[in-house]
């Protein structure tokens, strides 16, 4: 759950967890059109070594970006963890069409052929303390609001085997009113599809 937050001032507050900010801020175009099927992301989140922060980033910038831009990805987003998380903590989020996007040629290899694509990726690892990767998937009748915000307050809850229904009912039928009420600027849900931790 993430909803973007301003202060009284107008300025923002930022406690963000990066994956779901990620996340959030990135499907909430199609909830906001009205899709009833709900957007699929790939989301990556990764801690970076304190003395590799400046390579990672660089290689993101400098050479991720560009091939995937070179194979025809229109939208990648990339976030920093906020205050009241680990200092290193990265993620980006990707819309995808299907759950296929797994079996497929991966995109750096596409763009780059796959020698260089495994060299960069090991760079890219070698900049990793840990990584977990995973998709999700909008739910768009809980989601409305503001597309984007420089940051977000944001929630992620694990529910209890069996009880999933009865928690996105708990939502419809007594949080996202609440929420509709408030000055919050929007308002995203999100669940959790496809992966786990990967190391």
């Amino acid at each position: 759950i993430v909803f973007p937050v301003r202060t009284q001032n107008g300025a923002f507050i930022c406690v963000a967890d990066a994956t779901t900010l990620v996340v959030s801020l990135a499907t909430q175009t199609k909830a906001a059109q009205g899709t009833t099927a709900g957007q699929l992301l790939e989301i990556s989140m990764v801690i970076i070594k304190p003395d590799k922060v400046a390579e990672y980033e660089r290689l993101q910038k400098e050479e991720v970006n560009p091939a995937l831009q070179k194979v025809g990805w229109e939208a990648r987003s990339y976030f920093k963890g906020g205050f009241l998380n680990d200092g290193y903590l990265y993620g980006t989020a990707v819309p995808i069409k299907s759950l296929a996007f797994f079996d497929e040629q991966r995109p750096l290899e596409k763009a780059l052929g796959k020698p260089a694509a495994e060299a960069l990726m090991a760079r890219i690892a070698a900049c990793h303390v840990s990584k977990r990767a995973f998709a999700t998937r909008t739910i768009p009748d809980l989601s409305w609001g503001q597309l984007f915000s420089p940051v977000a307050v944001v929630v992620t809850n694990r529910v209890a085997p069996g009880r999933k229904s009865e928690y996105l009912k708990f939502l419809r039928e007594h949080l996202v009113p609440v929420i509709r009420k408030s000055d919050i600027l929007g308002f995203t849900v999100e669940e959790h599809v496809l992966g786990g931790s990967t190391e």
